[in-house]
């Protein structure tokens, strides 16, 4: 309810487009459930059937979910690393090596590229990068397995 008037259908919308509508679930007013919220006043909506866990309308969402992936693609590429060399498989080291430096090419642009305000030429040299080191993961696993 805002003011006197009962909203029971509601929408929702991104950039002026409905994307869900449906009845109003729930009405929340800080923690509380509220019956009523007066004009002007912030409160929390619930809608039936929309569950959005993941707004990729949101540059820095996106840009946060795209950096914690490298950092786990890093890290778990190190513990491969210190994985051969523990248990000394040379046959190994040589794709790897590709395999680390195309990772840290692929961190250097990923920053140069936010750095330089996701310039064209930067942004397209991290994507083409990437998918030299998809070639060089594919290369690292058959090398693995035979």
């Amino acid at each position: 309810m805002v003011g006197n008037e009962m909203f029971l259908d509601s929408a929702v919308l991104r950039d002026s487009v409905v994307i869900h509508s449906g009845d109003l679930e729930t009405l929340k007013r800080h923690s509380d459930e509220a019956k009523e919220v007066s004009q002007g006043m912030e409160c929390g909506i619930s809608i039936k059937d929309y569950k959005d866990f993941f707004n990729f309308d949101d540059r820095s969402i996106v840009q946060f979910i795209h950096r914690n992936v490298a950092y786990v693609i890093f890290f778990l590429t190190i513990y491969i690393g210190y994985f051969i060399k523990k248990t000394n498989r040379i046959y190994l080291y040589k794709a790897y090596f590709y395999l680390l430096v195309f990772i840290l090419l692929q961190i250097f642009l990923g920053i140069l590229a936010l750095l330089t305000d996701l310039n064209i030429i930067v942004a397209s040299m991290h994507q083409i990068s990437s998918i030299i080191l998809i070639i060089l993961t594919i290369n690292f696993y058959y090398k693995s397995i035979n």
